[in-house]
C-alpha cells in the first residue's frame, strides 16, 4: 500500500469512508510486501504463481532494485508521452516486468500493452547491456501457459500468473518456514490478499476425516 500512495495510486479508494480495492492497491500491497523478502524466495513465489509448465526459471539474479509505476520512454509505441508498467525489478542478470491486473477471473491482459512496456523497456535499456528481459502477466489471463510477442524482430516469453496461485505459495512457504522473520511478511502478505478478496480454498476433499459419535449423530438427528 506504501507504493500506491508514494505514486498517487489512491485517489479511486479513498472515495468515502470504505476502502475500495483497485488493481493498484493489489499491486502495491502484494509487490511492495514481497520486496523485502530474500532474493531466492520471491524468486520462488513467482515461479510457483505461474503457470505449471512455465518452467521460469528461479536464478534470476540478486535484486538491485524494485520500481512500481516507472516512466519510460514511449518512442516507437502508441502512447503519447510514456509507458508505465506495474513493476520493474532489476537484478544483476535480468530486467523483469511485472504487469499486473486485479482479477484473475476476467481476461483483461492485453498483448499491445504487453508490447509497448518491453518496447519502452528497450529505449531505456543501455546498448551495451548483456541483461536478459523477462515478463509476467500476473492476473487476467485467459489461460497460464507461456504466451509469446514479437517486438522489432525479437521474440519474448510471457509467463502468465495468478493472483490465487500467488497466494497459495505464499500459505506454503509460510508452513514450512522456520524463519520468524520471513513468517511475519507473509502473514501481512495473507492479510493484503484478503483485504483484496483474494482467499485460500480448503476443499472438502482435502480436508482429514473425522469420526463422529453414534451419540452426536443421535443428537443431530433429533434436531432436524
Amino acid at each position: 500500500m506504501l507504493q500506491a500512495l508514494l505514486n498517487n495510486k489512491l485517489k479511486d479508494s479513498f472515495k468515502d469512508p470504505y476502502f475500495r480495492p483497485s488493481e493498484d492497491t493489489l499491486t502495491s500491497s502484494v509487490i511492495g510486501l514481497m520486496q523485502y523478502l530474500p532474493n531466492e524466495v520471491i524468486w520462488k513465489l513467482l515461479s510457483q504463481a505461474c503457470g505449471m509448465k512455465s518452467n521460469l526459471t528461479l536464478n534470476l539474479g540478486n535484486i538491485i532494485s524494485f520500481h512500481f509505476w516507472a516512466r519510460w520512454n514511449a518512442l516507437g509505441t502508441s502512447n503519447s508521452n510514456f509507458v508505465e508498467p506495474d513493476v520493474w525489478i532489476e537484478t544483476d542478470k535480468y530486467d523483469i516486468i511485472i504487469e499486473a491486473k486485479k482479477h484473475d477471473s476476467l481476461v483483461l491482459q492485453n498483448k499491445d500493452q504487453w508490447k509497448k512496456e518491453l518496447k519502452a523497456l528497450c529505449n531505456e535499456r543501455l546498448e551495451d547491456t548483456n541483461k536478459k528481459i523477462l515478463f509476467i502477466a500476473l492476473g487476467g489471463n485467459e489461460s497460464l501457459y507461456n504466451d509469446t510477442v514479437e517486438v522489432d524482430g525479437q521474440s519474448y516469453t510471457i509467463y502468465t500468473a495468478s493472483w490465487y496461485n500467488l497466494l497459495h505459495a505464499t500459505i506454503n512457504y509460510r508452513e514450512e518456514c522456520q524463519d520468524s522473520r520471513i513468517i511475519r511478511v507473509m502473514n501481512d502478505l495473507i492479510s493484503a490478499f484478503t483485504i483484496h478478496r483474494i482467499y485460500h480454498v480448503n476443499w472438502l476433499k482435502t480436508l482429514h476425516r473425522k469420526q463422529m459419535k453414534n451419540s452426536t449423530i443421535q443428537i443431530i438427528k433429533s434436531n432436524l
